[in-house]
């Protein structure tokens, strides 16, 4: 057991222990515990600057939500889906009257205590009614994919032989060659499996795309410094044959993204380079495709440093695929925008300055139409980004803190109900499925997993042909395996 699991496995087994759905929500007992704390007149700071000393007599609503947060949670956070809904209470009793929502109201003189309580009442009354609605599902059902767990990195999905059924491809090996895997579905969760080429890699991702647009998926490798990175090719019954590389074998590449960048129809290659700050900044990569499948012509993302992961999305509603680049190694992290052409030259920074994310994914959470971000920072926790319109994003908003290790994170609709969910895997706990209400901060938290290992990549599918969606996990020091969406307390 690692020292960053302890307090999360904690969390699980009382968790399951209490019940196959929590009762309260962590957001709940934050509002809860804050109303405590403003229990009466004596406890009151009617004059709030935002500013919470530990041990003062008194608290603001601010500041009670803040210690509530650090009781709860384990750390305090001004941006809590709790504190967002508190706000937004508030916003919608007085209109936009203040600058800061929580000191504004609570500095008001024609504010009350009993209004204060009122506002938190209500705020965890309308979590709490929202999560009622929610019909989660469980992922108590768990197929391994081999027999022993070696250095994987990622896993990811698409019908690779053409017959309907979406089939697994393994990338293995990370520092240590390994050779990565295929793994054909006959439709019900039973896979069939054989090596992808016959040399050993150091590879961290095997990403697909139709890279020479013939109808059939293709297998897009990257390798660690010092191997080639490769470009398979599929003859269209799962079977590759290596067509090509891209890129420059010295790189230290961790992931690849596929995305058409420049608008030609054809997927082009995101390069996710891990460097060694602030010794060896390593810039990440674009690769363009020449229409052929190949990947002659590589161009640097400049202002990029370390990075293992790169996600993209059209993040300002242009029509242009651009490229959040969390950093890895304690920096800022950016998104890139595209001008259309497959060109980035400008950027905006994207939460603290500090991130060391491992993870990170783009969805439409709260159903506006725009892209926003879940990022899963190894130092931090894991947090969502809001896509606020006009090349903005929220403050980050807090869904785990320090007491997991997020290493990889997805976002899909898992029990069919129109509202994309979070899946997160984190390093020696287990997982959370987070169940979307709508609002894209307010989740109804489901753990799945064995805890066992790092849980490196994740993809998510319909693999046994029962309608909802299933999670398939790439693991390092455990065995690769996928757990099977079930109804809750089905055995």
């Amino acid at each position: 057991m690692t020292r960053y699991g302890c307090a999360a496995i904690l969390f699980f087994v009382l968790l399951l222990q209490a019940a196959d759905v929590p009762a309260e929500s962590v957001n709940t007992r934050i509002l809860s515990r804050a109303a405590k704390l403003l229990a009466d007149e004596s406890q009151w700071n009617r004059a709030d600057t935002r500013e919470c000393p530990t041990q003062a007599p008194t608290v603001s609503l601010y500041c009670a939500l803040r210690q509530a947060t650090e009781e709860v949670l384990g750390e305090s956070s001004h941006r809590t889906t709790a504190m967002e809904e508190v706000r937004q209470v508030i916003e919608e009793k007085v209109g936009d009257k203040y600058d800061h929502r929580l000191m504004g109201y609570n500095n008001d003189p024609t504010t009350k205590l009993a209004d204060i309580q009122a506002v938190l009442k209500t705020a965890a009354e309308r979590l709490d009614r929202r999560l009622a609605a929610i019909s989660p599902r469980s992922f108590d059902r768990m197929l391994p994919l081999e027999e022993k767990g070696e250095t994987s990195a990622s896993v990811s999905i698409g019908d690779l032989n053409g017959d309907g059924h979406p089939d697994l491809v393994l990338g293995k090996g990370r520092h240590w060659p390994l050779l990565s895997r295929v793994l054909l579905n006959d439709g019900k969760g039973h896979f069939t499996a054989h090596d992808l080429g016959s040399t050993p890699n150091r590879t961290y991702s095997a990403a697909l795309a139709d890279v020479d647009q013939d109808g059939h998926l293709d297998v897009v490798i990257s390798n660690d410094q010092p191997d080639r990175k490769l470009v398979y090719l599929n003859d269209g019954k799962g079977n590759f044959h290596i067509s090509g590389t891209f890129g420059d074998p010295k790189w230290p590449t961790r992931y690849v993204t596929l995305a058409d960048l420049n608008g030609d129809g054809y997927p082009d290659i995101i390069v996710a380079n891990r460097g060694d700050p602030p010794r060896h900044p390593e810039a990440s990569y674009v690769c363009l495709n020449d229409g052929k499948g190949h990947f002659s012509s590589c161009t640097a993302l400049v202002g990029t440093e370390s990075a293992t992961i790169i996600v993209a999305a059209d993040f300002d509603g242009d029509g242009a695929i651009d490229l959040f680049v969390p950093h890895r190694d304690g920096g800022q992290s950016f998104i890139f925008w595209n001008d259309g052409k497959g060109h980035f030259p400008q950027k905006t920074p994207v939460g603290p300055p500090n991130s060391a994310a491992r993870a990170a994914a783009a969805g439409d959470l709260n159903g506006d139409g725009r892209a926003d971000l879940v990022v899963g920072d190894e130092r931090q926790g894991l947090f969502v980004y809001l896509n606020q319109g006009k090349r903005d994003f929220s403050d980050p908003i807090m869904l785990v803190g320090r007491q997991r290790v997020p290493y990889s994170v997805a976002i899909a609709d898992l029990n069919r109900d129109g509202k994309p969910d979070i899946v997160e895997g984190n390093l020696g706990a287990p997982g959370s499925v987070f169940f979307n209400d709508g609002t894209g901060t307010n989740f109804l938290e489901i753990p799945w997993g064995d805890g066992k290992g790092a849980v490196y990549g994740l993809a998510i599918a319909d693999l046994d042909g029962d309608g909802w969606p299933d999670i398939a996990a790439a693991r390092s020091d455990a065995p690769n395996a996928v757990w099977f969406s079930t109804i809750i307390g089905a055995k």
